[in-house]
């Protein structure tokens, strides 16, 4: 990227699992984040074959992000830019992250949006798939990873430092509002394959999914808005 791009790049950025203990080499992605100053289509088509070459080799394509709007980026995507600020090894380049500023009265609401969309959604599919109990499974399974990524953010919200390992978070946001951690334990033994489908409950299992959620959902719409977002 270095050498495809020369001095438009400011800055290519390692984030997400690699740079923490929960990579699992073969099964999580390397994420990498590219900041350029020209974001223009002659400037893309430029890094497009080291792009090619990366891809090619079963990683994602890298997020392209232009220097100038990072600030705004940052407001708009509070979430993801906090989790990458929090968490990123600099490959090449300038630590843009270090000094980026994020409101955390954005996150705030980027967090409860987020929430509530993913809350509608599962409720939706379990509601398609009730009748099958495989699908009804691979619903939980596959949902469940994205809700501790946000229960993450709600812990933060809530002003408490999450710990590393998703089922210590898991642990960490069941004391803090109130829940049950079993079924989110169950479904992530059940993804590491340390358990078989047979020995979930789906339908019980599903209920206090969905119980626990609602009360995170319930605990950060509690949280009061900003008057940074109210002037």
């Amino acid at each position: 990227m270095q050498q495809a791009a020369g001095p438009n790049l400011v800055c290519a950025i390692l984030y997400g699992s690699a740079t923490t203990d929960e990579f699992h080499e073969g099964f999580s992605d390397l994420n990498v984040l590219c900041v350029l100053r020209d974001v223009s289509a002659a400037a893309l088509r430029q890094i497009s074959p080291a792009i090619q070459w990366w891809t090619k080799r079963r990683n994602p394509a890298p997020v392209v992000l232009a220097s100038g709007e990072l600030a705004r980026d940052a407001e708009m995507f509070a979430l993801e830019m906090l989790d990458i600020q929090r968490h990123h090894r600099v490959l090449a380049g300038e630590d843009v992250f270090a000094t980026l500023k994020i409101s955390m009265a954005l996150h705030r609401v980027q967090l409860e949006h987020e929430l509530r969309t993913k809350l509608q959604l599962v409720r939706q599919q379990y509601a398609a798939v009730a009748a099958n109990d495989r699908r009804a499974l691979e619903l939980m399974a596959n949902s469940v990873s994205g809700f501790i990524a946000l229960f993450r953010h709600a812990l933060l919200a809530l002003g408490q430092e999450p710990p590393h390992g998703r089922a210590n978070v898991v642990n960490a946001i069941a004391q803090k509002v109130g829940f049950e951690a079993a079924p989110f334990t169950a479904l992530l033994q059940l993804r590491r394959g340390e358990i078989r489908p047979r020995d979930v409950d789906v339908h019980a299992t599903f209920a206090a999914y969905l119980g626990a959620i609602e009360k995170v959902v319930a605990a950060v719409t509690a949280l009061p808005y900003s008057r940074e977002l109210c002037s």
